[in-house]
């Protein structure tokens, strides 16, 4: 909803999917921006309003780098459950000179080789052939808040600009370590055994006393102590 909002201002020109969802629909209404809308992953309507805005400039004599220009899609819709087909939506965009705005809030954890969304799914990356990709952290990383990803200059902006990031706080710490855990997961580097065997951070000083007896270590020190003491004994490669 903000990363729109945080881009496009009044003036400025929208043109959109109709199958978008609500959170976007309401950051384009927040944005004030001029706003056409093309059929759902229709191509050849998407042309069509590029070419009438592309028309007008000549009529109006006015540049197309006057007005600052975003095309906004899903990568997948959430209303349709459908792929929006990027590498022409790309192919388009890089034509007629505008900026591209992927939510990908359904795609990321679902799609690509590595689990990195709609735009690797497409054999694309973000910040070559998207200029700014976004996404809930609510669906397959099974946390809260978004993300917004792109240009260090990208980023900055949003970060002065954002409504959602002046006016809220930051996510509390089991939060962030759910986003991570799943980042892990889907990175292939999390062991599955590592919640139950190694995370210590949760339990209380009988549970770790209890731990300790198991490995045969003292049992004596405050909880940070015997945390560190576990964790060591764990690092430690098994003999061989």
């Amino acid at each position: 909803t903000s990363t729109l909002a945080a881009f496009a201002k009044r003036g400025d020109l929208l043109i959109v999917d109709e199958g978008v969802n609500e959170a976007l629909l309401t950051g384009i209404n927040l944005s004030r921006a001029n706003v056409r809308y093309f059929r759902h992953n229709d191509m050849k309507d998407l042309r069509r309003i590029l070419e009438k805005v592309q028309q007008q400039d000549v009529s109006l004599k006015r540049k197309a780098t006057d007005q600052r220009r975003f095309l906004v899609v899903e990568g997948m819709y959430r209303n349709w459950g459908t792929l929006a087909p990027l590498k022409e939506i790309v192919a388009l965009k890089e034509e007629f000179h505008y900026r591209l705005i992927v939510d990908d809030s359904h795609g990321i954890g679902t799609l690509g080789k590595s689990g990195r969304g709609s735009l690797e799914h497409a054999g694309l990356k973000p910040m070559v052939h998207c200029e700014i990709l976004t996404f809930s952290l609510e669906n397959a990383l099974g946390s809260i808040g978004g993300m917004t990803v792109g240009s260090e200059e990208v980023v900055d902006h949003q970060r002065l600009s954002g409504a959602g990031y002046c006016f809220s706080a930051s996510a509390p710490p089991f939060l962030s370590k759910v986003c991570v855990q799943s980042v892990k997961r889907l990175q292939g580097s999390l062991d599955e055994g590592e919640d139950e065997a190694s995370n210590f951070d949760d339990m209380k000083v009988a549970e770790l006393k209890e731990e300790l007896k198991k490995r045969g270590l003292k049992t004596a020190g405050k909880k940070a102590e015997l945390q560190s003491r576990l964790r060591e004994h764990d690092s430690e490669p098994a003999a061989g």
